[in-house]
């Protein structure tokens, strides 16, 4: 299976965030079902998970009729996060762990292989540790979606703001507007 992603790996362009002294701990979870391009469920969890700090058009709506890109978004999630695909969940601040309608919010970091396979990212779940030094070379997820045009920024823009990842993911969105990846192109009438 073949999947485009943009490259925004290099540490110039994408700036991770050098620790977080208030953020709950990072967890090993496996993917059970990806609900849509912004939402998963990971086994043995009572709520689903959304992606922090981005929005892909809906899917299931009122009408019935899937917003624009929001097919092409879910696809894009279901593509790498196949049942059983092992991710780190990576937590804002306690004040951002969990949404108005009850779903997880977290970072979702994924190890790829050259080919672009899912492999793990620990040999053991119960000793491990990433600094975010070590996740440069994993696939985060979030930033991902912005960047393939999938998502834009949530529209609560203060919600955005002194987020964990807050600079890299508002450098995926500019990188995807400079490009017209994804939706903006694809939607950019209806926008």
């Amino acid at each position: 299976m073949w999947l485009m992603l943009l490259a925004c790996t290099s540490q110039d362009k994408v700036p991770y965030f050098d620790g977080c002294s208030d953020c709950p701990d990072d967890r090993l979870a496996w993917v059970q079902e990806v609900i849509d391009g912004d939402t998963v469920r990971f086994e043995g969890d009572e709520n689903s998970t959304r992606l922090l700090g981005i929005d892909t058009p809906e899917v299931f709506t009122d009408s019935s009729i899937p917003e624009c890109y929001g097919v092409e978004a879910s696809d894009f999630a279901k593509d790498l996060l196949t049942p059983g695909t092992q991710v780190l969940l990576r937590y804002d601040t306690d004040d951002n762990v969990v949404d108005v309608v009850g779903r997880n919010l977290a970072y979702v970091f994924v190890a790829l292989d050259a080919e672009g396979g899912e492999q793990p990212i620990f040999n053991s779940s119960t000793d491990w540790a990433l600094s975010d030094d070590e996740l440069v070379d994993k696939l985060h997820l979030n930033q991902e979606v912005l960047v393939n045009g999938y998502a834009t920024l949530i529209a609560e823009s203060e919600f955005i703001e002194g987020l964990r990842y807050e600079e890299t993911l508002r450098n995926a969105q500019e990188l995807a507007i400079e490009n017209g990846a994804g939706l903006w192109t694809a939607c950019a009438e209806s926008q």
